[in-house]
């Protein structure tokens, strides 16, 4: 029997997932045929940002930093 999958993410891998989708929605903006307002791709980018996973993720990278500075 082998161990479950385990679909924890680490908070290099949440912060990279939430870059890459941030420049997916930009480059997208820059193409001629989206129909999407910049307040729209603001609004969608504000809400890859902020989501708690993210911001989790950030503040331990930042302590983390710290610590390495610290100790």
């Amino acid at each position: 029997m082998s161990a479950p999958e385990s679909n924890i993410r680490t908070d290099t891998e949440v912060l990279v997932a939430a870059l890459e989708e941030a420049q997916r929605l930009l480059a997208a903006y820059e193409n001629p045929s989206c129909h999407r307002t910049r307040d729209d791709i603001i609004a969608m980018v504000e809400f890859i940002i902020c989501n708690p996973s993210v911001t989790r993720a950030m503040l331990r990278q930042k302590m983390r930093g710290r610590l390495k500075l610290v100790g």
